[in-house]
């Protein structure tokens, strides 16, 4: 709607300071601050284009920014969770146990796009062999949908230790 391209257009005239500002001029923490107010907003497209534009905002493993990530996986909208979900598994550090906790509850959504985005997301915070990242990706190998099981798959042998049986059987 035009609410929503308005604010869209507003937060990318911010982004645009907030690169300019980076040598000087403009309050950087103040915008900041205000780029993450846009995810409490009610239009899903907002807070959609806000999460995108967190990882060129802030650095990675903000925990100001990590945060209002997890408040977004609980939005209403099924879209906003699929984009908090796949940036929070680029923009945490890996290994980051709290945003992996984060994510794992998300791997059975009952939408299938958010389940395939948290398979990779935990595929990139995972560290091979943990078993807190590994079994919950093992339960994804008989889902319904084949580009979900296709990217447990995937994520298995990039997170897989080589001969760990847990991760041989479950590609059996």
């Amino acid at each position: 709607d035009a609410r929503g391209e308005v604010r869209k257009l507003g937060f990318q005239l911010l982004k645009h300071h907030y690169e300019a500002g980076r040598d000087g001029g403009v309050d950087v923490d103040s915008l900041k601050e205000s780029v993450l107010d846009c995810v409490k907003d009610g239009d899903p497209m907002v807070v959609f284009v806000t999460i995108e534009s967190i990882p060129a905002l802030f650095s990675q493993g903000n925990r100001m920014a990590i945060m209002a990530l997890v408040r977004c996986l609980r939005h209403e909208a099924p879209s906003v969770r699929e984009a908090a979900t796949r940036v929070l598994g680029e923009f945490a550090i890996r290994g980051d146990l709290r945003a992996i906790g984060y994510i794992v509850p998300l791997i059975d959504h009952h939408m299938a796009y958010v389940r395939y985005a948290a398979i990779i997301a935990l595929m990139n915070l995972g560290v091979p062999g943990d078993a807190k990242v590994l079994e919950p990706i093992k339960t994804k190998m008989n889902d319904p949908e084949i580009f979900v099981r296709r990217e447990a798959v995937t994520a298995l042998r990039y997170l897989s230790v080589r001969g760990d049986e847990r991760c041989v059987s479950a590609l059996l």
